[in-house]
């Protein structure tokens, strides 16, 4: 995997991140190296990070997977190597094929029900061209048996995707 440049913190609080680190590890495992980034920026960030994470896979109308398929979706799109690398990693640790994740630069192709699909491409829609989302976007959703606050932690969960993502890129080494 990729290295990071080297930041300095003087101001960290080296127990609290620590502790941050220790939680991570109990709940997922070992603390990836661009997470151990931003708990290194601030261990707020990571702690708020895993609490939001934590949040959203207590929600079973989520299909397990549907988060990870859009990560690997938007950083194939939007060119997010690191992400996309990581990402498709930890699916095919769960059993799925390189081929079919290699297709997910198009959302139809994630092996999912049509309502798993629709949150998915009107969340993106809100985030990407959000001057084109509207309420006819919204009602679709609901008519699915999507609730509002289900909508907006798929709209939450990309943005900050996206945020992290961009943050991650630029903190890469360059070779």
């Amino acid at each position: 995997m990729a290295k990071f440049i080297k930041i300095e913190n003087k101001n960290i609080d080296l127990k609290k991140r620590d502790l941050v680190f220790a939680q991570y590890k109990r709940f997922f495992g070992e603390v990836p190296e661009h997470l151990e980034l931003l708990g290194n920026v601030d261990p707020e960030i990571l702690s708020d990070f895993m609490k939001w994470n934590m949040r959203l896979m207590r929600n079973k109308k989520f299909h397990p997977d549907l988060l990870t398929f859009v990560r690997v979706h938007i950083a194939t799109v939007m060119h997010y190597e690191y992400c996309r690398e990581f990402n498709t990693l930890f699916l095919l640790q769960k059993g799925y094929d390189q081929g079919l994740l290699d297709t997910f630069d198009n959302v139809n192709n994630f092996p999912l029900q049509n309502d798993q699909k629709a949150i998915a491409i009107k969340a993106m829609k809100a985030i990407y061209n959000s001057a084109e989302f509207n309420e006819n976007d919204l009602q679709e959703l609901y008519e699915l048996g999507w609730e509002i606050t289900e909508i907006y932690d798929v709209i939450e969960h990309i943005g900050v995707f996206e945020k992290n993502s961009r943050f991650i890129k630029a903190f890469l080494k360059k070779s």
